[in-house]
């Protein structure tokens, strides 16, 4: 079988490859999950983490804080979570 590699810088890109047979893919599962529910991808090697890597939602504190920015955050923290950091610099502001 020849090997090929493909480089793509979208995600969007990559899952579509994926669903059209070009190869194996590694994306964040917030990404694929939807894939995953349909059947059009199939999630491999199930027991093996790359590990977490942190994501920083960061905003100018002085700034006054707009329903957009307010609903943003929110959107954000129950989407990916809140990490333990984040609990423990609340507390302490």
């Amino acid at each position: 079988m020849p090997v090929r590699m493909i480089t793509v810088n979208n995600g969007q890109a990559v899952r579509a490859a994926a669903r059209a047979g070009l190869g194996i893919i590694m994306q964040p599962e917030i990404l694929v999950r939807r894939d995953f529910e349909t059947g059009s991808l199939t999630p491999l090697l199930t027991e093996w983490r790359l590990g977490e890597r942190p994501m920083w939602l960061v905003y100018y504190r002085d700034r006054r804080m707009t329903p957009r920015l307010s609903s943003f955050i929110s959107f954000a923290i129950s989407t990916f979570g809140a990490s333990e950091n984040l609990d423990k610099r609340r507390s302490s502001d």
